[in-house]
């Protein structure tokens, strides 16, 4: 390709990255409809060996494995490796790759990008950077690798922005969706107002690992005014003098709570959808730890009856 086409191609490319960028799915059509124009043109627009599928990512950046790099470039897995053996001191980790192991490979060959990518006797996974992707090329240093990146540039590294987005609008979508109807069904059930929204909220976790309440910064709500809410303290002093640590024990066997320690392993306690039901709520307790407000699981009054029949068999 002459210099002058191959600087015209590349102006044309430039609103078609930003087009990827925004709406990705459109601007990878009009890329490649661009590639199959240059290539009717007789100009080598090559893209048979650029993958047409979504980019992989690690730390919010498009990756790719060396398997991958090497079948784009039509170069041998060896190539790649031995190529990368001989110039190390050309690399830098973080920068031009990632080398992730470990725990940290462990957790990534969970995660649905990489279903098939990692080996499982894999000890370890070289993922190559958009960076560290154009210094093999230029090891490599063919007319055919240049072009190859090029297309790389205009495709596969473009669309991660965009791809990011579009799956968390998906995601939102599902979330919605979930939510909504999970929602209808607590009120069928006889649920009501914030009862009925909390039961929907954590059958909606359950089932897509997302809170919609966190989602708009909610993480709780108030109780109704005319509702008192009262701790286990108060409970336990209704009962008869029971500790609140009895009746923490007490909700947790009659599966209105479970309870759970953060990475300090301080004990909380949160309602499950039995508790949600029987009005149990996370209140705010107007004290502040590291920034954030405390939270308490609070219980309206006729919670204790409830327990004094389970406990007491109606006593």
């Amino acid at each position: 390709m002459l210099f002058s086409e191959k600087q015209k191609a590349r102006q044309r490319r430039q609103p078609l990255r930003a087009m990827i960028k925004t709406h990705p799915q459109q601007g990878m059509k009009a890329m490649m409809h661009e590639h199959n124009a240059s290539r009717a043109q007789g100009l080598p627009a090559q893209i048979g060996n650029v993958p047409d599928g979504d980019p992989i990512g690690y730390k919010g950046q498009p990756v790719m494995t060396t398997e991958l790099m090497a079948k784009s470039f039509g170069a041998g897995i060896k190539q790649i490796s031995d190529n990368f053996a001989n110039n190390s001191a050309r690399f830098v980790e973080g920068v031009h790759f990632h080398k992730v192991h470990g725990p940290a490979l462990k957790a990534l060959k969970n995660e649905p990008d990489y279903i098939g990518l990692v080996g499982k006797t894999a000890s370890h996974l070289l993922l190559w950077t958009e960076r560290g992707v154009a210094r093999h090329a230029k090891i490599l240093d063919t007319d055919t690798a240049w072009e190859i990146f090029e297309q790389l540039e205009d495709t596969y590294f473009s669309v991660k922005a965009g791809l990011s987005l579009l799956k968390r609008s998906a995601q939102l979508r599902e979330v919605e969706q979930v939510f909504s109807i999970t929602a209808r069904m607590a009120k069928l059930a006889g649920l009501k107002d914030n009862a009925a929204i909390l039961s929907a909220a954590l059958a909606t976790k359950r089932e897509t690992g997302t809170d919609p309440l966190e989602i708009v910064g909610r993480t709780h709500l108030p109780a109704p005014a005319n509702l008192a809410m009262i701790n286990p303290k108060t409970i336990g002093d209704r009962l008869g003098g029971r500790s609140a640590q009895d009746v923490n024990k007490d909700l947790i066997h009659h599966g209105f709570q479970r309870s759970f320690r953060d990475d300090k392993r301080a004990l909380h306690y949160e309602p499950t959808e039995k508790g949600v039901t029987a009005g149990g709520q996370m209140m705010d307790t107007g004290k502040k730890q590291g920034g954030r407000m405390i939270q308490q699981l609070l219980w309206p009054s006729s919670i204790v009856e409830t327990l004094r029949r389970l406990i007491f068999g109606g006593m």
